[in-house]
């Protein structure tokens, strides 16, 4: 996703190359089966002008390490595993062609694509994120195989006016017959740092409220630091209704719902 200044913020911990070591650290078909399954999620040899990138959420209080296991679409052969760290209330976003590098994974065939099987330490989200550099479009491609999370209690990786030209706008929709408050906070992306605290209002029942982030960020006086790309709004568990976060195209008048995410096996 280059043109949308995205970094990929990852911090790998640790990687091995399945082919390289002949050896599995666990037992496979266990680890299988406690996995969210993303594909089809392209390689760094694509044909195609796009970019796969994995979202993962922490939800939980602890650091903790996400593990993703490569596999060649439409064959059970595993290619690697690559491990990296999420701090406590996080959402890092990694570029799949830096994956393939630090785990030693030489990609497929250019025709090819992966499918991933993934899972955590702790409670959280994964997400796949397509970008497509030529149309300049960004896809939300998250089919679970776990529970799919469309509530929008956690909307991860939420654009800051750093994402030129493509601003972030959150919907909240009150489902019950009386007026409820909904809450958020908000954290920084990349550390799960505490932003704010309490960005509030009254939405009528039955009715909603229609914010963007560059409004959040008037109302709170938060001006993002150069590189902060990402904030993550959690939306107060008592409110009567969901969220959605909207992402727009402003230059090809695009608008993308990337709300849905996949809900994260533990390991």
């Amino acid at each position: 996703m280059p043109s949308l200044n995205l970094p990929t913020t990852a911090r790998v911990v640790a990687f091995c190359s399945i082919a390289a070591l002949g050896l599995f650290s666990r037992d496979v078909l266990a680890q299988t089966a406690t996995s969210a399954f993303l594909s089809p999620v392209y390689p760094s040899s694509t044909v195609m002008s796009v970019a796969s990138y994995v979202r993962v959420t922490n939800t939980s209080t602890s650091d903790g390490q996400v593990e993703v296991v490569f596999r060649t679409g439409g064959s059970s052969q595993i290619l690697g595993t690559w491990i990296g760290e999420v701090p406590a209330g996080a959402s890092i976003q990694f570029n799949v062609d830096d994956m393939e590098s630090e785990a030693g994974i030489i990609a497929v065939s250019s025709s090819a694509s992966y499918s991933l099987a993934v899972s955590a330490t702790f409670s959280g989200f994964v997400q796949h994120a397509l970008w497509n550099a030529v149309g300049g479009s960004l896809t939300n491609l998250s089919s679970c195989s776990s529970d799919i999370s469309a509530t929008g209690q956690h909307l991860g990786n939420v654009h800051t006016s750093q994402v030129n030209g493509y601003p972030s706008t959150i919907i909240v929709q009150n489902t019950s017959d009386v007026a409820d408050t909904a809450s958020f906070d908000v954290f920084d992306s990349a550390t799960g740092v505490l932003i704010a605290e309490n960005y509030s209002q009254s939405v009528p029942a039955n009715s909603t409220w229609t914010f963007t982030v560059d409004e959040f960020a008037g109302d709170f006086n938060f001006a993002p630091t150069n590189g902060q790309f990402h904030v993550d709004f959690v939306l107060d568990s008592g409110f009567t209704g969901f969220a959605q976060h909207l992402v727009v195209n402003e230059n090809a008048g695009v608008l993308t719902d990337m709300t849905a995410k996949c809900t994260l096996p533990i390991s």
